[in-house]
């Protein structure tokens, strides 16, 4: 079974739209429920994204959903995941059509480094954004496909995990 690396819209659009704690607990219980299995997982990066806001998804962050994160830099792997970032970032730069304010920003935040992980560990990055193909804006699904990393949206990795979210 694949390990999916979640981006931070998967949490904020969740959490914001249509999975609201008190509206769609489970989906939160089923993140939890992988992530002590380790087949869900997001990182350190994202982390910090979440909890700047002080908002009820950053204390799950902080609390129940602790679990998930993973350091990127302080871990066994983060040697590779530091190069995977570096062909990532380089990837972003060669490519012509992205803006270089694009480029800055998502190089400036976790993006890259979802991908970077993603690409080390053989994991599978589940993002809500959708590839541009072309286009001055730096998408994660483009990134994927350009170094060779899967990626997938929440909808199919609910799915893939056989997630039911049914009324009581």
């Amino acid at each position: 079974m694949s390990v999916y690396i979640l981006d931070a819209n998967v949490f904020i659009q969740a959490h914001r739209l249509y999975y609201p704690f008190d509206v769609a607990p489970g989906f939160w219980d089923s993140l939890v429920e992988f992530g002590q299995k380790g087949t869900i997982r997001s990182i350190d990066w994202v982390r910090n994204e979440i909890i700047g806001s002080k908002d009820e998804l950053a204390k799950w962050v902080k609390g129940d959903g602790a679990v998930l994160f993973r350091d990127t830099i302080t871990s066994d792997e983060s040697d590779a995941v530091i190069a995977a970032y570096g062909q990532v970032g380089s990837l972003v730069n060669a490519t012509a059509r992205y803006q270089d304010i694009h480029r800055e920003a998502f190089l400036a935040g976790a993006d890259g480094w979802v991908v970077a992980y993603a690409k080390v560990i053989g994991g599978t990055v589940v993002t809500m954004e959708q590839p541009a193909r072309t286009g001055a804006k730096v998408k994660i699904p483009d990134v994927c496909e350009a170094i060779g990393v899967p990626w997938t949206n929440t909808y199919t990795l609910l799915r893939n995990l056989g997630v039911r979210l049914s009324f009581m």
